[in-house]
């Protein structure tokens, strides 16, 4: 019995340092390139954080129905 590794129709993905196909886990949490020196580790986050949408709370809502209600009121009398 011989050890072969299956091929992949898809390949490796390309090194971001070399640009050629020959990135590969390490382990869980790490990924290197095979061709050069870039290594990367997956367990430290280094995506930017977005910003989030400000929730208008109760409070704003209702003092905006109370204005709107009372500029109706004004309007139709």
């Amino acid at each position: 019995m011989t050890n072969q590794i299956p091929s992949l129709s898809y390949g490796m993905p390309n090194c971001p340092s070399c640009e050629r196909q020959g990135l590969v886990l390490t382990d869980k949490e790490h990924v290197a390139c095979i061709y050069c020196d870039y290594k990367r580790d997956f367990s430290v986050s280094v995506s930017p954080k977005k910003p989030q949408k400000k929730v208008p709370d109760a409070g704003e809502f209702i003092f905006f129905l109370i204005v709107g209600l009372v500029l109706f009121l004004l309007l139709n009398s």
